[in-house]
């Protein structure tokens, strides 16, 4: 007998477990990754590109350029401007695919509705104090 083999049946003399044959062993593992349920993949990804996928049947190409460009600088007016495309597209007002001019009139009545929602007409003003030595009237140099 081989020396392997006379080890294994001495162990299996001490813990009383059946030997398995390396071919037995390997039926057992077979069979208990098949019994195994399926490992759960969480699938963020979805979700992501059937928008894409939506944006891009809705838009021209260069319009969803132009929305990748914004998502780039600022994803959540990005988002923002996809949302209301598909919006439209299920509710069917939309005629055709959305241009890129189309789509920047989209952008500019986004802006004037947020500048209503916030009350302000979305300039900016400085108003600068002036110090008490700070008189422009004064030209010493001239």
């Amino acid at each position: 007998m081989d020396s392997s083999k006379c080890e294994r049946v001495a162990l299996s003399l001490y813990s009383k477990k059946p030997v398995l044959t390396d071919a037995q062993t390997e039926r057992r593992y077979r069979m208990f990754i098949a019994a195994r349920p399926p490992p759960q993949r969480t699938n963020t990804t979805a979700p992501a590109e059937s928008r894409k996928q939506i944006i891009s049947q809705i838009c021209t190409p260069e319009a969803v350029d132009r929305l990748g460009r914004i998502a780039m600088v600022k994803a959540s007016r990005a988002t923002d401007l996809e949302n209301r495309l598909i919006m439209l597209a299920r509710t069917n007002q939309l005629r055709s695919r959305v241009t890129d001019e189309e789509l920047v009139k989209l952008i500019g009545m986004v802006d004037d509705s947020k500048k209503k929602d916030n009350g302000g007409d979305g300039e900016i003003v400085f108003h600068r104090r002036k110090a008490v030595f700070d008189d422009d009237d004064d030209d010493f140099f001239a």
